[in-house]
């Protein structure tokens, strides 16, 4: 084999490395994003603690009831933040919208209808009902 092949095949195979660590690296972060983001949830909640203390099951009896409440009142936050924060941006929008130009309010209302789109979006969910 010549100079130039041994080089081709060790920058294909470095290619190939630097794209499977890259592959493995994005599915790592992305599975970590949706666990966080279940945390959000009350179900969520209660895996992830009963996972974290390694609780036996009937620890999880016990606890039961306890870490349900406390589920409910987090997943209960989580939905009134996103809410509050909504209806925030939205008073923001309609205060700054008479000093925008006619292309600028546009932008804006194509920006705003990216995350009316996004799952979980009370406007989405009004349309499935």
């Amino acid at each position: 084999m010549s100079r130039i092949q041994l080089l081709l095949i060790g920058l294909l195979l470095l290619a190939a490395g630097f794209a499977g660590g890259w592959a493995m690296h994005r599915s790592t972060v992305v599975n970590r994003i949706h666990e966080v983001a279940r945390m959000r949830e009350a179900s969520g909640f209660e895996d992830m603690l009963y996972r974290r203390i390694e609780a036996t099951p009937e620890q999880r009896a016990t606890l039961g009831p306890i870490v349900q409440r406390y589920g409910t009142l987090i997943d209960s936050m989580h939905q009134h933040f996103g809410a509050d924060r909504r209806a925030t941006i939205e008073q923001m929008h309609e205060e700054i919208k008479p000093l925008l130009s006619e292309e600028q309010v546009a932008k804006l209302d194509r920006f705003s209808r990216r995350f009316e789109m996004r799952d979980g979006h009370p406007k989405k969910r009004r349309k499935r009902d």
